[in-house]
């Protein structure tokens, strides 16, 4: 009996002492999707197509990024002011609210040097009508330096046009009273009002006084004379003709 022959018969017999195991089921191998191949010229297609997506995608960014920066920026530059050489310049909107709230205050203090200018011109035009005949009226009047005392202005354009020139001629000739007036008119404009209005009826009536016209001195009788016309020597008839006129 050869060495093969002794194995197999170990094998069987070792067999026999065991007990028989049920065979077992092979196990199914899992079913997968088998993978696609693409080829070269398919590959290829894929790759052009990607980056013209991806050329597309950043044209249309880099068009719209800038158009959104503009806007941004014109909206700031509608709300915020911008500065030019250090200085903030006001926008549109800024300017137009400026406006808005100071006009009237604005067009008040036009108005009110308005009517100013016109009263001064009112007053000046009432000198120069008044001051004919009066030869050192532009010398005496430039000494009271009226520019300088603006604020009486309106009260001496209160008088009368027709004694304006004198009555400020006289304030000329008498500055003591041109300084009390000032002084009253500070403290109380009513009552250098009552004072101007007392100068101006005496200057008035002084002036009346002066261009009145008195009427000339009547003519007396006039007396016959008893003598002839004749110059001649009286005689002694004549002598006794008077004596007798006489008795």
């Amino acid at each position: 009996m050869t060495g093969q022959n002794l194995g197999e018969q170990g094998s069987q017999g070792q067999s026999a002492n065991t007990p028989a195991t049920p065979a077992s089921t092979p196990a199914q191998p899992s079913q997968q999707p088998a993978e696609k191949v693409f080829t070269q010229s398919e590959l290829n297609e894929i790759v052009g197509r990607v980056k013209a997506e991806e050329r597309n995608r950043y044209s249309t960014t880099a068009v719209q990024q800038p158009q959104s920066q503009d806007t941004q920026q014109s909206q700031q530059q509608n709300t915020q002011p911008t500065q030019l050489g250090g200085m903030p310049q006001l926008t549109e909107a800024q300017v137009k609210q400026l406006i808005e709230q100071h006009a009237p205050q604005v067009l008040s203090q036009q108005l009110q040097q308005q009517q100013v200018y016109n009263m001064n011109m009112q007053y000046v035009q009432k000198l120069e009508a008044g001051k004919t005949g009066i030869a050192d009226f532009d010398t005496k009047v430039a000494a009271l330096n009226l520019p300088a005392h603006l604020e009486l202005i309106p009260l001496l354009n209160s008088v009368d046009a027709s004694i304006a020139a004198d009555v400020t001629y006289d304030l000329a000739e008498n500055p003591q009273k041109f300084a009390n007036l000032k002084v009253l008119n500070m403290m109380n404009p009513q009552l250098a009002a009552q004072e101007l209005n007392k100068l101006a009826e005496s200057v008035r009536k002084n002036k009346t006084a002066s261009q009145a016209k008195f009427p000339n001195e009547p003519l007396g009788q006039i007396k016959t004379s008893v003598t002839g016309a004749d110059n001649s020597p009286l005689t002694v008839a004549d002598l006794k003709r008077q004596a007798h006129l006489r008795a």
